[in-house]
């Protein structure tokens, strides 16, 4: 059985001047990026500890981080922005398990559907759908809203034409 690797956090939040630079983000791990069958049952449903660990494998930079125990708790990307790598993580194991369980019914063949068009790549897709979580938070938790399907799925389709539009 393969070892379980668990982040470490960071023991202080960095300030701005202790900001570490967003390593290589274009690794992919193929064989971790295979989209579940449309019809695969729920024996191929992950569990929170295996959709990290997927998640974790995708992003072999992590990994070194890891290895080191110094994964910072905050990256600041070429623009400025900053961002969490346990959130990206977290985010990217939420979609993992929604692809393994079918849940929402559908999110499967979007998955594949979007996969067969060949504009983005798989792991950009996995983006694509944590934004649209993202998205749906925010409006859940500012706008007192209920979690809406057909608002999830629109809000994929909003992210993956962002996505496009950002590398033309």
């Amino acid at each position: 059985m393969a070892k379980k690797r668990k982040l470490r956090p960071h023991p202080r939040r960095r300030g701005a001047s202790q900001r570490t630079r967003t390593p290589k983000r274009d690794v992919y791990i193929e064989s971790d990026l295979q989209f579940p069958a449309a019809d695969a049952g729920a024996d191929g449903e992950l569990s929170e500890e295996d959709a990290y660990d997927v998640a974790l494998r995708m992003h072999p930079d992590f990994l070194e981080w890891q290895d080191g125990a110094d994964l910072p708790e905050e990256f600041t990307d070429s623009n400025g922005n900053v961002w969490s790598p346990e959130m990206h993580l977290q985010m990217h194991a939420l979609v993992e398990r929604q692809l393994s369980m079918n849940e929402p019914v559908g999110i499967r063949d979007r998955a594949i559907e979007l996969e067969q068009r060949d504009e983005l790549h798989p792991h950009e897709i996995r983006h694509v759908f944590a934004a649209a979580i993202a998205t749906q938070l925010w409006e859940m938790t500012q706008e007192n809203k209920l979690f809406d399907e057909q608002r999830y799925f629109e809000l994929i389709a909003e992210h993956y034409d962002e996505f496009l539009t950002a590398l033309s």
